[in-house]
């Protein structure tokens, strides 16, 4: 429980010695429920701190732990964690095999907070073998179902990748207003990675838009954030990232890191206050990079994108944090 608890509050290396200690002293005692739990748990954690290969092997060993102690809901929480660990080791098929089994395991255990994150989960594998529509369903009904109980971080999820599908369609309006939505509710949270990842779904709009300061302005607070953390960037995460960020990087040359840092450390994140200290000469050199090093980035509000006219609408303040 003290593992839980540190993995929620932010202190991934932590909870990776809580959780260690744990399954030593639940090995001991041969407490099996102890152990499978245990290793979810740290499959769970590794597939955050991007260790796929560890978190496959500790997920398997539960789910087969479980399987033996004829434990449903743990067989349930263990093919969640195994399915998000092939999702982001890029195992479509598997992924979406393994949340259709979790899925139809919390439906039957009328467990609806675990049914809500395998649909996102299906969403997301759906989402990325370009089935939006189908994806969308799936989200929409996350969000019911975290809507009607509450269940905040998952709910901040749905609206993240609904936002996403909205950017794929180029409805910039309600692109804008779900994001809004789902800072909002990242901010009523404790989870600091769920809010790094809205951040970054804020940065992919931004970019559709035209606003490239801040696409660099966003990034570097979800990195910074993620940095603190212990935790990486997803693959899909990282290849967005990298995609909006290099032609900068190449404007900056050496001076990137440290220009990068600084912006991330100056944004405020609502609910949490500055990263960091701010740094007005970084935020000035960024925007002369865009503006003068690499000018076909520094699209001007209204300025048309890909055949797509950008919006002029400033976001609220629960959108533009930074």
């Amino acid at each position: 429980m003290a593992s839980i608890l540190a993995r929620r509050m932010g202190d991934y290396a932590a909870a990776r010695t809580l959780g260690d200690e744990g399954l030593t002293v639940a090995r001991a005692l041969n407490d099996r429920w102890g152990i499978a739990l245990t290793l979810n748990l740290l499959g769970h954690l590794a597939f955050f701190q991007g260790r796929l290969a560890d978190a496959r092997v500790q997920c398997h060993e539960s789910l087969a732990t479980f399987r033996e102690l004829g434990d449903r809901r743990g067989m349930a929480d263990s093919l969640h964690t195994l399915a998000f660990t092939s999702y982001l080791d890029g195992e479509l098929a598997e992924a979406r095999a393994l949340f259709e089994q979790s899925l139809q395991a919390n439906r039957e255990l009328r467990d609806e907070h675990g049914a809500a994150e395998d649909l996102n989960g299906l969403g997301l594998t759906l989402h990325v073998e370009g089935e939006l529509d189908t994806a969308q369903r799936h989200y929409e009904e996350c969000v019911a179902i975290c809507e009607a109980n509450g269940y905040r971080p998952s709910l901040a999820a749905a609206l993240d990748n609904l936002g996403h599908v909205a950017v794929s369609r180029r409805d910039l309006g309600a692109a804008r207003r779900l994001l809004r939505e789902s800072l909002t509710v990242s901010a009523r949270t404790e989870d600091r990675r769920r809010l790094a990842f809205t951040l970054s779904a804020v940065a992919t709009l931004a970019a559709v838009s035209g606003e490239s300061e801040r696409v660099i302005r966003l990034n570097a607070s979800a990195a910074v954030i993620v940095q603190a953390l212990g935790a990486v960037l997803a693959p899909a995460m990282r290849t967005v990232y990298d995609s909006q960020l290099a032609p900068v990087r190449r404007a900056l040359g050496e001076r990137w890191a440290a220009v990068a840092d600084a912006m991330g450390r100056a944004g405020d994140v609502p609910g949490h206050g500055r990263a960091g200290p701010a740094d007005g000469g970084a935020v000035r050199e960024l925007g002369v990079a865009v503006r003068k090093r690499a000018p076909h980035l520094a699209l001007a509000p209204g300025r048309a994108v890909g055949g797509q006219t950008c919006l002029t609408q400033t976001p609220g303040p629960s959108a533009h944090v930074l």
